[in-house]
């Protein structure tokens, strides 16, 4: 059960994350939209980081 629960995590985390980044394609650039666009920026970093963290572990040798 425990892996398919951190399954489902992970897939929600990249739902979030393919969001923030369509967020970021598709709103323009406006005085009202500044705080969708920052919130988005910084999921795409935050989930980008945990993504790219959680590649290097299971890519290292062991």
């Amino acid at each position: 059960m425990i892996p398919y629960v951190a399954l489902l995590v992970i897939a929600i985390i990249g739902i979030a994350f393919l969001g923030s980044i369509w967020v970021l394609l598709v709103t323009k650039d406006t005085p009202e939209n500044q705080a969708w666009l920052k919130a988005a920026s910084d999921m795409v970093k935050m989930f980008g980081g945990f993504f790219i963290g959680i590649a290097t572990t299971l890519l290292a040798p062991h």
